[in-house]
């Protein structure tokens, strides 16, 4: 984040917070076959990821375009079987750090480590399909599938 300029101004100042539950990652079984894994803090209570944000005009008759994106970091032990890297999960107590303007950059970036607790379950090929948003995207995975 510090290196990319697109980053290193928005890690100084324009950092967010995006809540969320859980989040799904795809792990390669072969070359046709993903099996998709929901993933939560091991409570499975709500978390913040830790965000950047961004504003820009692509013309001065235009209105700004404001876009982020999700933190992410090394994977955890438990997940790095399914995927080198993961999202930055941010401990319960640090949202005010990462938001805070005066938190110092080697502190803001300390909070960029992978969250060592949690779950991990496989869920169905419902979650496949960007179009389809249903609860059923939490359904079990087939048991063939689900076997690690």
């Amino acid at each position: 984040m510090t290196e990319k300029a697109s980053f290193r101004d928005a890690v100084e100042r324009r950092r967010c917070l995006v809540i969320a539950d859980g989040f799904y990652e795809w792990e390669k079984r072969s070359s046709t076959v993903k099996q998709p894994w929901w993933i939560t803090r091991s409570d499975h209570e709500p978390f913040a990821f830790a965000g950047l944000w961004a504003a820009w005009r692509p013309a001065p008759d235009v209105e700004p375009l404001r876009t982020l994106t999700i933190v992410t970091t090394q994977a955890s032990p438990a997940l790095e079987r399914v995927h080198d890297r993961m999202p930055v999960m941010l401990e319960r107590g640090d949202e005010g750090a990462w938001l805070a303007h005066d938190t110092p950059l080697d502190q803001v970036l300390s909070l960029c480590r992978p969250l060592e607790r949690t779950d991990m379950r496989a869920v169905g090929p419902a979650v496949g399909d960007a179009r389809h948003d249903e609860p059923d995207c939490l359904d079990p995975a087939p048991e063939e599938l689900s076997l690690f």
